[in-house]
């Protein structure tokens, strides 16, 4: 009896590896003890290596799949989140990335054919009246990405209280909130409710 259970486990590994292969995602705290307190140098090789492995923990993903979605998204900041949104019986990654000092965001979403993964939306190039053409925050903080069903959030954090010191920080902070829905194929901007 021992030796049937042993060989139908071993036959199952055998045949669906991938079932046995995928972790449980994780706490960032859990994982950041899985990376070096230095990444490496800004955006090398090396700390890409460390960002797909962080956010392969947090995901509960495999790091080779977190460096194709960083290769996909053609990302040259860091990765300030990362969110799988279920939809239609497909998953949509959806990246936030950070790039600068004035915290500048990109948003991209990535889907995968066959055994490619490729880019279906690129996020908003400017808020409405901001003449640099890209999401900067300053010190306000990060944007917040929320996704549920069909529908992605972005929620911009703006200060009122700016300082062209960094460490004073905000302190007064209004959020505008964008909304998105997919269309089928991409995202697409909402008119904002009344």
């Amino acid at each position: 009896m021992y030796v049937k259970a042993t060989l139908v486990t071993i036959f199952a590994v055998l045949i669906s590896p991938t079932l046995f292969s995928q972790s449980s995602a994780k706490s960032h705290e859990e994982c950041l003890k899985l990376v070096p307190g230095e990444w490496g140098p800004n955006f090398g090789v090396q700390w890409r290596a460390n960002e797909a492995r962080y956010w392969a923990c947090r995901l509960g993903e495999q790091p080779d799949t977190v460096r194709a979605w960083q290769k996909a998204a053609d990302v040259d900041g860091f990765m300030q989140d990362v969110l799988i949104a279920h939809i239609d019986g497909d998953s949509v990654v959806l990246i936030e990335e950070i790039q600068g000092t004035a915290n500048c965001h990109i948003f991209t979403a990535l889907m995968q054919s066959s055994d490619t993964w490729h880019r279906v939306w690129s996020g908003p190039e400017r808020l409405p009246g901001d003449e640099e053409g890209k999401y900067c925050t300053g010190p306000a903080g990060a944007i917040k990405l929320h996704a549920r069903g069909k529908d992605l959030t972005l929620e911009t954090p703006d200060c009122a209280d700016a300082s062209t010191q960094p460490a004073r920080g905000c302190k007064h902070v209004t959020w505008r909130i964008e909304r998105f829905h997919w269309d089928g194929q991409t995202f697409v901007s909402t008119p904002a409710r009344k």
